[in-house]
């Protein structure tokens, strides 16, 4: 980021496979920090600022997280185009095999996520 730093909390970084659910198509994609109010991650599609996102981690069926399109960056990693974005947390929603829905609280959630992966 150029300029003041506007980040309101530490990132952590980390490498964990996500999947984003947009319509009727999944798109993989990695999570390559995090923190307690959102995610960055690389992705091989950009979606704009503002777009409405629904995603899950790999190793975490039973939650879905919905999140915000913060800003999204054309990167060259590794020699592979990929998009570089930041993603705002708004709503985890936890959905166990009875088919239940629970809105977690997402800052404690957050909080144990970075401590766990």
């Amino acid at each position: 980021m150029n300029g003041v730093e506007r980040r309101v909390y530490s990132r952590q970084p980390r490498d964990v496979g996500v999947s984003i659910f947009n319509k009727d198509e999944m798109i993989p994609a990695t999570v390559v920090d995090l923190c307690e109010g959102g995610f960055g991650l690389y992705c091989q599609r950009a979606f704009f600022p503002g777009t409405e996102i629904y995603l899950k981690l790999d190793d975490m069926d039973d939650v879905g997280i919905y999140g915000t399109v913060k800003w999204a960056l054309l990167n060259n990693r590794d020699n592979e185009v990929s998009y570089r974005m930041g993603i705002n947390v708004d709503r985890i929603v936890m959905q166990p095999e009875d088919g239940a829905s629970e809105i977690m609280d997402q800052p404690e959630f957050m909080k144990k996520l970075i401590s766990e992966i």
